[in-house]
C-alpha cells in the first residue's frame, strides 16, 4: 500500500500516513481479494484530502489529474464517476473474490503467484490456471457491459465483429470495421482492450490491468514493486527512487482510457535531419515566425520556441500506408489514420524540434499537431490538436505531442517514441494508428520516408 501511496504524495512520510489512513478505513475487511480493494481505498483517501490542508502534500501529477477529472466529469462525485467510466474496472469488480485474487496476483502484479496460491489455499500451478480462467471471465463480462453501454446502431452492429477479431478468430479486421474504428474512439478503445486481454503479451496484459483497475498511479506502483524485487549488485549502489509520476488524462479522453526519461543518441538526432531533408519542401511548408493578425487555432511559433524541418511523408513498414489526416480536415473530430500514399498535403508532416530532444509533428494541410488521445499508454489512439509548441506556457497538454526519434542502426527507418513514456511508440494497428508497446512491435512501429527506396 505504501508503494502505491507514494504515487499520490510528495514525500515518503506523507505516503506512509496516507497508507495508514486507508488501512484504518478498511478495518474489518476480509477476503482473499484485499490487495486491489486496499489500493482503491488509497486512491479514495488521497482524493478525499484534495480539499483539506493536506492538498499541498499531494504530488503535482495527481493534483493535475484531479483537476482535469473534475472538468471532464463535473465537481459532484468526480472520483465515483471516473471509476464508473472504466468498463474494465467495473468488469473486474463483478468477478468473484477468488477470480479477482488470482487475476490480480498472477497477471497484474509481478512475482506474486506464490501469494495468490497462499490466499486461495492451493498450488501455484492451480493459481495460474485460475488466473487464466478469470481472464476469460473478465473478457466476457467486459463484452456484456460494453453491449449494455452501447447505443449507437453502428457500434452495436460491429460489436460481435470486434469481439471475434480481438479474440483472434479472424486473422485481420475487415475493411469496413477498420473504417468504422478509424472514426469511432469507443470501438477502437474496446477493440484494443479486448485484443490485449485475449491475445496480448503478458507485459501488455499486466500494464492494462494495473492502469484500468487503479485508474491513476499505475506506472509509479509498478515501478515501486520492481524496485522492491531488484537487488543491487555488490559494486553498485541502490537506485534512488524517482519522483512519483503519472501521465494525466484530458477532457474527452477519460472515457476512452485503456492509463521515464530516455537518452537520445546521436543517431536519433541525425534521424531528425534525415527525415527533414529532401527537395519536396517549399518555403510555404515552414511555420511562419510572425504571429497572424487574426486569432488562429494554431498560432505560429516564434523562432526561439521551435525549429521546423522540411515537410516529410511517413510510411509504415508494416502496412505500406502513410500517416494522414483524412480529407485534410482540420476538425478535431477527424483523427489521423493510414491512407494509400499519394504525397498530398494531408500526408505531409513538419518535424518541429521543441523542448530538449523532443519533436512535434504538424500536419501541413490542417496546421494541427499529432496528439496522443489518452494517458500515454499502449492502446491509446491518436488525434489532432492545436500545436502545443506554439502556445508556450499556456499549452494544456504538451507531453501528448512530444515524440523522440529513435533511428535504426542502419539509418533506414525511425521509431517515434513517446517522450513521456518511451516504452510506447507510434504504430500501425487495425482501424488506424495508435500507441503500441515499442518492445517487440517490429515493423508496426517503424516508419520511412514515402519517397525512400528502403522498404
Amino acid at each position: 500500500m505504501r508503494a502505491y501511496a507514494g504515487a499520490f504524495c510528495a514525500g515518503p512520510r506523507d505516503a506512509a500516513e496516507l497508507a495508514d489512513e486507508a488501512l484504518d478505513r478498511a478495518a474489518g475487511w476480509e477476503g482473499p481479494a484485499l490487495r486491489p480493494a486496499l489500493l482503491a481505498e488509497v486512491r479514495r483517501a488521497a482524493y478525499g484530502r484534495l480539499r483539506t490542508g493536506w492538498a499541498g502534500r499531494l504530488s503535482p501529477g495527481f493534483l493535475q489529474w484531479s483537476r482535469r477529472a473534475a472538468v471532464a466529469f463535473g465537481e459532484t462525485d468526480t472520483l465515483g464517476r471516473v471509476e464508473q467510466s472504466s468498463l474494465l474496472l467495473r468488469a473486474f469488480e463483478e468477478l468473484p473474490d477468488s477470480a479477482r485474487t488470482a487475476l490480480w496476483h498472477v497477471l497484474a502484479e509481478e512475482r506474486s503467484t506464490d501469494l495468490a496460491a497462499a490466499l486461495l489455499g492451493t498450488t501455484e500451478d492451480f493459481a495460474v490456471a485460475s488466473a487464466h480462467a478469470a481472464r476469460d471471465r473478465l473478457i466476457e463480462t467486459y463484452r456484456r457491459l460494453r453491449a449494455e453501454r452501447t447505443a449507437e446502431a453502428a457500434c452495436v452492429h460491429y460489436g460481435g465483429m470486434i469481439s471475434a477479431v480481438s479474440r483472434g478468430t479472424h486473422a485481420n479486421a475487415p475493411a469496413d470495421l477498420e473504417q468504422h474504428m478509424a472514426g469511432c474512439r469507443f470501438c477502437a478503445h474496446d477493440y484494443t482492450v479486448l485484443h490485449t486481454l485475449a491475445a496480448g503479451e503478458e507485459s501488455d496484459v499486466r500494464t492494462l490491468l494495473v492502469a484500468q483497475v487503479l485508474l491513476w498511479g499505475g506506472t509509479a506502483y509498478q515501478d515501486a514493486l520492481r524496485r522492491q524485487y531488484t537487488v543491487p549488485g555488490p559494486d553498485e549502489p541502490p537506485d534512488e527512487p524517482p519522483a512519483p509520476h503519472e501521465p494525466v488524462r484530458r477532457r474527452g479522453t477519460l472515457l476512452y482510457t485503456v492509463v521515464a526519461t530516455v537518452v537520445v543518441t546521436a543517431a536519433a538526432t541525425t534521424a531528425v535531419l534525415k527525415l527533414g531533408s529532401g527537395s519536396e519542401a517549399a518555403a510555404s511548408d515552414r511555420p511562419s515566425a510572425v504571429a497572424p493578425s487574426a486569432p488562429s487555432a494554431t498560432p505560429s511559433p516564434s523562432p526561439s520556441a521551435s525549429a521546423a524541418t522540411a515537410a516529410i511523408t511517413l510510411r509504415s513498414r508494416a502496412t505500406g500506408r502513410c500517416l494522414a489526416v483524412p480529407g485534410g480536415s482540420a476538425s478535431w473530430d477527424v483523427d489521423p489514420a493510414q491512407a494509400v500514399c499519394d504525397g498530398s498535403a494531408s500526408q505531409r508532416w513538419r518535424v518541429v524540434a521543441t523542448k530538449g530532444k523532443s519533436v512535434a509533428l504538424q500536419n501541413v494541410a490542417t496546421k494541427l499537431c499529432l496528439d496522443i488521445a489518452g494517458d500515454r499508454r499502449a492502446g491509446d489512439g491518436m488525434q489532432q490538436r492545436p500545436c502545443a509548441y506554439s502556445q508556450g506556457a499556456n499549452a494544456p497538454y504538451p507531453e501528448d505531442q512530444a515524440f523522440l526519434l529513435k533511428a535504426a542502426a542502419s539509418g533506414d527507418y525511425v521509431t517515434l517514441l513517446c517522450q513521456d513514456n518511451p516504452r510506447i511508440a507510434l504504430g500501425a494497428r487495425p482501424g488506424g494508428i495508435g500507441m503500441l508497446t515499442a518492445a517487440g512491435a517490429g515493423s508496426a512501429v517503424r516508419f520511412v520516408r514515402a519517397d525512400a527506396s528502403t522498404t
